[in-house]
């Protein structure tokens, strides 16, 4: 079923790829996007941040069997497009220039659709790029995407706001290179095995270790530190669920959520990478 007539006018950028661990998690949400917004006979562009950084535009982007078999030279081709900060509309305008056998190029899109996922893109890095931009983009905000994929900021506003959380500690890369020993010992101290340990801006369970006694601990931090600047460890919980809820907010205003999914998962500790997208 088509939305309404209006909004079938305006052009949605999709944004996906990055180069946060979870790019290839990002591909297959970016693909997902732009085959239900074609449903919707709603007119999009795809634009793919490759993991050194560059980016691309094509109608090649829209192809499965092209993106799960990409390669750097395949890429070439999308790539040498500029943001046309010239432009005074709430638009968001790529140009190619041209060289000898290609006409200047133009690509302008009303709203962007980031399905990034993780640092670099769900972070509140390319949210911010948007409202500098001036431009309309679906999701949170800069304030809100920064605070939920930072897992320390999110647990020490819990705790302002008297919601409840798991007790944790956490740390810098740094402070752990320094004085690991005086780190595992309030580890002992203030926390009860077994424990998770996560570095604080991944997601997907990448990272993610459940320890069960001090002696894996230090293997597990090497983990989470390989992924991130800092580390958090915090209190399992049991039972242990993986709950997912998702929260719109309406044209009034008001925030409506959804049913909560329990998700399953096997003989794992926990919902892991493998079990979330390769089984």
């Amino acid at each position: 079923m088509a939305l309404r007539s209006d909004f079938n006018t305006k052009t949605v950028g999709v944004f996906f790829g990055g180069q946060s661990p979870e790019h290839d998690i990002s591909i297959l949400t970016g693909l997902l996007v732009l085959d239900e917004l074609a449903k919707l006979d709603i007119p999009t562009v795809p634009i793919y941040v490759a993991t050194d950084g560059a980016w691309c535009i094509g109608e090649k982007l829209r192809d499965r069997d092209f993106m799960k078999n990409i390669h750097a030279r395949d890429l070439y081709p999308l790539q040498r497009w500029s943001i046309d900060t010239t432009h005074r509309k709430p638009q968001l305008v790529f140009t190619r220039r041209p060289h000898f056998f290609t006409r200047r190029e133009r690509k302008a899109i009303d709203i962007a659709f980031p399905a990034f996922h993780g640092t670099y893109g769900e972070d509140g890095s390319f949210q911010g790029l948007f409202e500098l931009l001036g431009v309309p983009y679906v999701g949170s905000g800069v304030e809100g995407s920064s605070v939920a994929m930072n897992k320390i900021l999110t647990k020490e506003l819990y705790s302002a706001l008297n919601i409840p959380t798991t007790a944790s500690i956490s740390f810098s890369a740094r402070e752990w290179e320094v004085d690991h020993e005086r780190i595992k010992k309030r580890v002992g101290k203030e926390l009860q095995y077994p424990v998770f340990v996560k570095p604080p801006h991944a997601g997907s369970s990448i990272g993610i270790s459940r320890v069960m006694s001090t002696d894996s601990l230090e293997k597990a931090v090497a983990v989470a530190l390989s992924f991130d600047s800092h580390c958090l460890v915090e209190n399992a919980v049991s039972p242990l669920q993986d709950l997912t809820c998702c929260v719109r907010e309406n044209s009034e205003g008001t925030l409506e959520a959804s049913l909560i999914q329990d998700s399953s998962f096997g003989e794992s500790d926990f919902f892991t990478y493998q079990e979330k997208y390769l089984t």
